[in-house]
Parts: C-alpha cells; structure tokens; sequence
C-alpha cells in the first residue's frame, strides 16, 4: 500500500466528475428499477478513492442539504481537496486521508450510514485485501435502500488493454519516478503503433497484430490522455481485470447483490 500511496503523491490522478457517478443519476436508476432510494439532494454520500474532490464538488455545491465524504490514502490529493473546498467555501463536504482496510464508525460517526457510495476507478487498481474492504465497507455503511457505485476494468473488453500493459511494464521496467516513467511509455507506445503498421504491409499480417485495428485505436486514444491517467492506468503495480461473474461472486460473499449498469445495458 505503501507504493501505491507513494505513486499518488507524487504525481496525483486528475480529478474530475463522472456523470455516471451522480448520486442523482443512481437515484433514477434506482427508482426506474421500482425501487425506493434515498433522495439524493438531502443524501449522505460517500466517496472512496476521491482524489481531491473533482467527482464530489459538483455535486456539494448543487445540493448544499446533501452531506459529502470523500477519502483517499493520498495525503497530497487530500490536502488539496480541503484546500479547494475552502476556497470554494464548500461547508457540506469533507476530506479524510484514510486507508479504506482501517476504515471504522469513529471515521463516520457525523455521518452514520451513506445513502450512496461512490467507489471509481479503484477496485481494479488494489490488492484483494483492498477489494475487500471496499465491499465489506459498502456492506457496512451503506443506509437501507442506499445505492453504491462501483467501477472496474472488466473482461473480455480489457484483454488486448492488458497486452498494452504488459508491453509498457516491460519498457519502463527499471525507470524511477513516474514522470520518467509516463515519458518512456509514450515512447513506446508510437514505436508499438508505427510497428504494428509496418507488419500490415503488403498484406502481410502478423498473427501478433491481427486486431491492428483495435490496437491502433487504443494506443491513439492512450496517447491522448493526461500523464496522470497513463502512470494510474498502466503503470500502477495493481491493475487486475476481471469478468463481471466474478464481480458478482464477490458481491455475493460480501452479502451485496448486482443492482444495474449505470446506462441500463
């Protein structure tokens, strides 16, 4: 935990919303399925992993009845989120640097249980023991009819993700700091694209780069996001996809059921 929390220090993971992730859009959801969720605006939130703030801060600011927790093992990012929340003078959220395994009820006793709980982009990117604190805290903490959010890399979408991975963990192998690190990887991945271009000359298609085209696309998009997403996304000593059954099993042990897909597909 220690390398994760150190790899968030130093080059923290831009934070910004995720519509998908609304309270207000999981209350629809909830409520289209027949179900009776809290009313978000005067909801108990909880976010897991919150960097600092971007996905919470809207939210606050547009239901100021709400009551909003973010936390995360990053002390950096949470300095920041406390220090946007005091600029933006945002009185309905607070920020708590906390590893998620020694999460307790003295943490939430102003809270008590969370109508919805947000848990994005980290289940996939911890250690199993992480993973299970994350659902046995939902268990836990999460009010009658609440709602939680959880997202993750998922097969068999992830499959030819994980050769890229395995590709760039291999080049930067050896390299300190993750600037140096994301660097390299943008290296390597344009001589990747370029070589997988060269092997479809002339009709002579590699059988290693028989889906180009769905290679090309992903190594294009890659290089189009931030440093921050590279290092967290493919960088990151923990990044394990699964397929949804085993989410789902994983739900079951935890005594939690599968709810929706948060665009009902």
């Amino acid at each position: 935990m220690n390398e994760i929390q150190e790899s968030y220090n130093n080059l923290p993971y831009i934070s910004s919303a995720f519509s998908e992730t609304s309270p207000a859009r999981l209350e629809a959801l909830a409520s289209f399925l027949s179900l009776t969720p809290p009313p978000s605006k005067t909801a108990r939130v909880l976010e897991i992993g919150c960097s600092y703030g971007g996905n919470l801060f809207p939210f606050a600011i547009a239901n100021p009845q709400a009551k909003v927790l973010g936390i995360d093992l990053s002390e950096v990012q949470i300095n920041k989120a406390k220090e946007l929340a005091e600029q933006m003078r945002v009185d309905n959220i607070e920020f708590m640097a906390k590893d998620i395994c020694d999460f307790t009820d003295a943490d939430v006793r102003d809270y008590g249980k969370f109508d919805y709980i947000i848990c994005h982009g980290v289940y996939s990117w911890v250690p199993d023991v992480v993973k299970d604190a994350i659902l046995k805290t939902i268990k836990r903490f999460l009010s009658p009819n609440g709602v939680a959010y959880v997202s993750y890399n998922v097969y068999p979408g992830w499959k030819i993700k994980d050769t890229i991975r395995d590709f760039l963990m291999f080049g930067t192998k050896g390299i300190k700091g993750e600037a140096a690190k994301v660097a390299k990887a943008r290296e390597l991945l344009k001589v990747l694209g370029e070589y997988a271009k060269f092997c479809q000359k002339d009709g002579n298609v590699s059988q290693i780069f028989v889906n180009y085209d769905s290679l090309k696309f992903h190594i294009d998009q890659i290089l189009t996001t931030n440093d921050s997403y590279i290092a967290h996304e493919y960088l990151e000593i923990f990044n394990n996809p699964i397929y949804f059954r085993d989410f789902a099993d994983h739900l079951a042990k935890n005594d939690l059921a599968y709810l929706a897909e948060v665009g009902l597909e």
